[in-house]
């Protein structure tokens, strides 16, 4: 969803460490790129709202 918002307003979104996933019965593989998509998402959003849309200055 993150990343949605972002790609709509026009932004690339391609994460620089997104790689294929393959089937491994080692749960942890699965969280740790869960882990690194999400805050690559997390970052994206964030500074798209604070940088770009001055998110703070709206606030006031």
């Amino acid at each position: 969803k993150y990343l949605n918002v972002v790609r709509e307003c026009g932004h690339d979104v391609t994460c620089p460490d997104a790689k294929e996933i393959t089937y491994t019965l080692k749960e942890q593989a699965y969280v740790e790129r869960i882990e690194k998509a999400y805050n690559y998402a997390s970052k994206v959003l964030l500074d798209f709202l604070m940088e770009e849309e001055e998110l703070v200055a709206h606030l006031r």
